[in-house]
């Protein structure tokens, strides 16, 4: 018989995907402030813009390289 392993799961499948989603969104509309000006030219560089405020924004294709770009496991 193989031994038992609790799981705990504090969060459902369905609200990790919502809770990825609203992240994504914020980052593409609301942005991040920025002072790092290499790190700013480098998000400018692969796609992400500025509103007004100076806020870096950065759209959804954006954010996924990013992550895939750690090389850390999903």
């Amino acid at each position: 018989m193989a031994p038992i392993r609790p799981q705990v799961h504090f969060l459902s499948s369905p609200l990790i995907d919502r809770i990825i989603i609203e992240a994504r969104d914020l980052l593409a509309t609301v942005g991040l402030e920025m002072t790092h000006p290499e790190v700013i030219e480098l998000v400018l560089e692969a796609g992400g813009t500025r509103n007004p405020d100076g806020r870096v924004l950065m759209p959804g294709r954006l954010v996924g390289v990013s992550k895939d770009s750690t090389g850390r496991p999903a």
